[in-house]
């Protein structure tokens, strides 16, 4: 997406004024390249440094080309090393660790990851039946994801997605050749190394901020950003950190709004013929809300950044990210209920504008990120643990995990009385029976801090949860025709008949789950489900040019192909279904996986302190933190 590097400019949380500017002609070299910026009454900023500060009351600056020295400047970033590998690197990816990252800093070196080779000839034909069996399904996965990723060259090299069907791509992310970006971890994971080599020369080549328009800040961090910080973690290649910084800077404007929450969308291209360049705004149809899951969902992105590229700027942004966290727990604490937030928010204050509360779509991924923030600091990040706790316990305390007459548990849709109402009770809410797809990363989430229950009896309470969700979402697939899930299944009637509706989006949740829960349990029946998805996908879905298509319903035995492709099937289906059948210990301890599932490495650097986010007023109720600490 960002592979130049060109002017932008940031104001931060209300009062807080920053601008940043780069020398356009600093475009291919990193180590030449500053970033200066002033915060007003920062203690050590910019001051010194004579930038000028726009007005803040405007989401487009002037943006001067300056170049200034440290301490204004981003510090060059380190090179990548050479490192021996267990298979041949992906050409200029072999990339070793950095010095000083571990221990302590990250889990593991950075770069340190190594493809795994499977066992072959005589020693696989002495395997037991059973990891034959798995070795066979993991190679079958393997070899779609090549045959998916060659038909995105063939078809759409340098194009955010292909068409499946019609052929051709299409920039429907902005121009960020988003497919190339959001494979490349799957591709390194598997050792696919000449994928991963033509995924990296796409991204060197083809991502560039000068021709990206606007896009969602939301999917482009998740997909693009955390793209590219993931493989820079994997093999170290400086080349990922140096675009990840690029765009970070093009995406800093979106945290301008006075609410302390990120604008939606920005315009990443300076020079947009429309002068529109480094302007952000709300949702065209949302109006001036931003989306629950697209302001919680940035945080591990940016924090990673942060550690791997220090520099004022990407401090500054991931106290930006962490201060969206801080405003959404004020909200909680005032206007949630049984551990749900208004999925929609103000931005211009950040109170709820909706009286919808749903763990899935648009808040989904909001409640993930609170879990794996604590996982990714090491662990020590106790308001996180704190607000992800209150979330788990408020579901099944206000009955928003509901088990019906049939068996089924669903995590209700909750409805308030009227939106941002506070102090909410039973009285004040009613509930639709009907469950997300989305929903399905929840088991994952509930594993992820399983141990930290109070005692055995909530444990077990937590565990059964996370089992039953996981057969419900099993079940939107085996009650299907296909074989595959439609977006949302609800309860109908008195007597709680299953329906469904939707397509199939070639979604990763309920094999993510199955993922989590088979790594948890080691219970084969998770692998059977796993397949079971995936041949249906590979009948369904696969289309003549070796490409996957999304299914316009699901629910049907004979499935219309839709001219979809998402590029989360590389990242995120089949990495979590080829690693359902590799060992437990790859990308396993040390690792956590943002919502595009790709894998960061855990930081206890991130936690030291207690972190950026302020306790919980008492240790129990959440509060929002001073503007002036965000």
């Amino acid at each position: 997406m960002s592979a130049g590097l060109r002017p932008a400019a940031v104001v931060a949380a209300a009062a807080v004024a920053v601008v940043v500017a780069v020398s356009a002609a600093a475009t291919t070299s990193v180590a030449t390249v500053s970033v200066p910026f002033i915060v007003n009454g920062l203690p050590g900023g910019c001051a010194a440094c004579g930038c000028a500060v726009p007005d803040t009351q405007s989401r487009v600056f002037p943006l001067p080309t300056l170049l200034h020295p440290a301490p204004c400047g981003v510090a060059p970033l380190p090179p990548a090393v050479a490192a021996p590998n267990t298979r041949a690197p992906a050409a200029g990816a072999g990339a070793g660790p950095s010095e000083g990252d571990h221990p302590g800093r990250t889990a593991h070196p950075i770069g340190s990851f190594r493809y795994r080779a499977p066992p072959d000839g005589a020693e696989a034909a002495a395997l037991p039946t059973t990891e034959r069996t798995n070795l066979a399904r993991r190679s079958a996965v393997r070899v779609a994801t090549a045959r998916v990723w060659s038909a995105y060259v063939a078809g759409a090299a340098g194009f955010d997605e292909l068409r499946p069907l019609s052929g051709g791509g299409v920039d429907n992310l902005g121009g960020m050749v988003a497919t190339a970006v959001d494979s490349l971890s799957t591709l390194l994971l598997m050792g696919l190394d000449a994928e991963a080599a033509a995924a990296r020369t796409l991204i060197d080549t083809h991502l560039s901020v000068d021709r990206v328009g606007e896009v969602s800040v939301f999917e482009t961090t998740i997909r693009v950003l955390g793209g590219l910080v993931s493989a820079y973690h994997m093999v170290g290649d400086a080349l990922y950190l140096k675009r990840a910084v690029a765009l970070a800077t093009a995406l800093a404007p979106a945290f301008s709004a006075p609410s302390g929450l990120p604008w939606p969308r920005c315009t990443l291209n300076a020079t947009a013929p429309d002068g529109s360049g480094g302007s952000c705004r709300g949702h065209p149809t949302s109006g001036e809300s931003a989306l629950l899951a697209e302001v919680g969902s940035i945080q591990l992105e940016l924090r990673a950044l942060a550690h791997a590229a220090p520099s004022p700027l990407t401090a500054r942004l991931r106290e930006a990210a962490e201060g969206a966290i801080a405003v959404v727990r004020r909200v909680a604490s005032t206007a949630g209920y049984g551990g749900l937030v208004p999925s929609h928010l103000s931005l211009a204050d950040g109170r709820p504008t909706t009286n919808l509360l749903t763990s899935g779509a648009p808040a989904d991924s909001y409640y993930e990120y609170l879990v794996k923030a604590w996982v990714q600091g090491g662990r020590t990040e106790a308001p996180y643990l704190a607000m992800w706790q209150r979330v788990l316990r408020g579901v099944l305390a206000g009955d928003v995990a509901y088990t019906s007459r049939k068996g089924d548990t669903l995590l209700r849709t909750v409805l308030t009385v009227a939106a941002g109402r506070e102090g909410l009770t039973a009285d004040d809410v009613s509930f639709l029976p009907r469950m997300d797809h989305f929903s399905c990363f929840f088991p994952g989430a509930i594993l992820s801090a399983l141990d930290t229950a109070a005692d055995a009896d909530e444990r077990a309470t937590w565990m059964e949860l996370a089992t039953r969700l996981t057969e419900t979402c099993h079940n939107m697939y085996a009650r299907s025709p296909s074989g595959l899930a439609g977006e949302q299944v609800r309860l109908a009637g008195a007597d709680e008949s299953w329906r469904m509706a939707g397509g199939y989006h070639l979604r990763p949740e309920a094999i993510e789950a199955y993922f989590h829960m088979y790594r948890a349990t080691r219970d084969p029946i998770y692998r059977e489900w796993t397949w079971e998805a995936f041949t249906a996908l590979e009948r369904h879905c696969t289309t003549p040019s070796g490409a996957v298509a999304a299914l316009k319903v699901a629910r049907s035995g004979r499935p219309v192909q839709d001219d979809l492709m998402h590029s989360f099937v590389l990242s995120e289906t089949f990495k979590y279904a080829y690693l359902v059948f590799e060992e437990p210990d790859v990308l396993g301890e040390g690792w956590v996986f943002n919502t595009e599932a790709h894998p960061l490495l855990v930081t206890p650097a991130l936690g030291e302190g207690g972190g950026l986010l302020p306790p919980m007023e008492g240790g129990t109720g959440p509060t929002a933190a001073p503007k002036d600490e965000l």
